[in-house]
């Protein structure tokens, strides 16, 4: 697959401008400011995270203990000031072959989003204003040329929704952050830094399918409705781009130049004449 390389031209030259000012701020580009270690006491193990802040601490602990799901998020072991103490989950790595996946997955998700989502109006959510400001940067970037920036802006005003759903999301659902629990209590998301809350439902359903469930989007969307997840069909498409345009956006600042693909807009310029 040809990835996007950056080419000679002014927007290129502003590109280079921008990289070379966080090259020096940040050693390589924006990056994740915690730390994670892995501790063994008296045969047992934890994922100590140390994080920016006590508050960020505090408000994964209290995202991790206000839920009822069981075994699908490590346990909080104790949490001191930014520091984080999880319970390891021993299990083993799912594949994405695995029928009984795709159906875990979605009765995880329908589980998270009906953890008290509020619906909110499309102003009150923000996410247009956001989409067109990160739109606005990936043109000044030289991902997007003008006309395809131009037809972007114009799909968002098509597929944005009035109302949409905020609430509990799980926004880094790659394969690495799953594993099938050791004690047969089933599928656990171990990268518990990863659970959000008062996000637009279905961004990270949105990043596993950028990442590896597209082949399995309508079994995903099945077992979805049977589980009884609440009615988010209707605004994923706006949810979908959002995401991808902001996802497109961090990678650029963070210098991951071979993950950044224009193709990933290319569903959403059907919606609009070329």
């Amino acid at each position: 697959m040809q990835r996007f390389r950056f080419h000679q031209s002014s927007a290129y030259g502003k590109w280079h401008r921008l990289r070379a000012v966080l090259l020096r701020i940040r050693g390589g580009g924006m990056g994740k400011s915690q730390r994670l270690y892995f501790v063994t006491l008296n045969g047992h193990r934890y994922k100590r995270l140390i994080l920016q802040d006590s508050g960020t601490a505090k408000g994964i602990e209290g995202l991790l203990e206000r839920l009822s799901f069981g075994p699908v998020f490590p346990r909080v072991v104790t949490r001191y000031e930014n520091e984080l103490w999880l319970e390891f989950v021993e299990g083993r790595a799912v594949a994405p072959t695995d029928p009984a996946l795709v159906e875990a997955l979605a009765g995880f998700y329908a589980a998270l989003h009906h953890d008290a989502p509020r619906l909110a109006t499309l102003e009150d959510s923000r996410l247009l204003l956001r989409l067109g400001r990160d739109l606005d940067f990936l043109r000044q970037a030289g991902v997007l040329d003008d006309g395809r920036h131009a037809r972007l802006w114009e799909a968002a005003h098509r597929l944005a929704p009035e109302t949409l759903w905020m609430g509990l999301d799980y926004v880094d659902p790659v394969l690495k952050n799953f594993v099938l629990r050791d004690d047969g209590a089933g599928l656990c998301a171990v990268d518990a830094e990863s659970l959000v809350d008062d996000y637009p439902l279905g961004t990270g359903i949105a990043k596993a399918l950028l990442h590896w469930l597209r082949p399995w989007e309508d079994l995903f969307w099945s077992h979805f409705e049977t589980a009884r997840g609440p009615d988010i069909r209707a605004a994923f498409p706006f949810v979908e781009l959002c995401f991808v345009t902001r996802w497109t956006k961090t990678k650029v600042l963070t210098g991951k130049h071979n993950a950044v693909d224009p193709r990933y807009f290319e569903r959403f310029l059907t919606t609009v004449p070329g």
